[in-house]
């Protein structure tokens, strides 16, 4: 049945790409029992499930992405953001901070030096969990290393004035990271795919394709 399995790959992608999740993520279960230990398969349906706000799934499926490809960066990534996004702030810390060592930190991811992206989120995580000495720290490396870190210099010049100014605590940012409101700016400064909403169509990471 490989035809079937392939259409139903392609069927999956298409409708992740135009925003239909609930769809996707049925187009892709049809391939739940052939694929079932494909990393990439595991990989493109823990991206719909976060697309859906369904994080328990996506940190299952991105887990089990990792098993067979440990080193994989993008899966890597996802989960450390899905973490985020379960409030285990310290797992999603340490899960980045793996990813400081790991080979593709010499090269670039979602557009800026990977290292500078780690290290953004590695203080933006510091920032929610109330130090902001390391955050600053963090972040200003990581503008350091790469100036397009738009993410790094928001958090810097902009969220941890107010939160020395206590405008705004850790607490409050913490919790609005968890469930962003659908007009909040902040919602896509992890440059994470954000969950589903009524609103406004969520931002997507590239799905990868599934294979056998």
């Amino acid at each position: 049945k490989g035809c079937v399995t392939n259409v139903c790959q392609e069927d999956g992608r298409r409708f992740y790409k135009s925003g239909d999740f609930e769809q996707a993520l049925a187009s892709l279960d049809v391939l739940s029992t052939a694929l079932e230990r494909s990393p990439s398969y595991r990989l493109d349906r823990g991206l719909v499930y976060y697309a859906l706000g369904r994080f328990d799934e996506a940190l299952a499926d991105f887990n089990a992405s990792l098993v067979n490809l440990p080193d994989a960066f993008i899966a890597s990534a996802q989960r450390a953001h899905t973490l985020i996004r379960l409030g285990r702030f310290d797992d999603a810390h340490a899960a980045f901070a793996k990813l400081l060592d790991a080979k593709a930190s010499a090269r670039e991811f979602r557009g800026l030096r990977t290292r500078s992206y780690v290290l953004g989120n590695m203080g933006v995580i510091d920032l929610f969990r109330g130090d902001a000495k390391r955050a600053k720290a963090e972040l200003t490396e990581a503008l350091q290393i790469d100036g397009r870190n738009t993410q790094a210099a928001t958090y810097i010049y902009r969220v941890l004035p107010q939160l020395e100014a206590k405008t705004i605590d850790a607490a409050g940012l913490a919790s609005l990271r968890r469930s962003p409101p659908p007009s909040s700016p902040r919602a896509s400064l992890l440059r994470a795919p954000r969950p589903q909403t009524t609103a406004r169509q969520p931002a997507r990471a590239r799905l990868h394709c599934p294979t056998r």
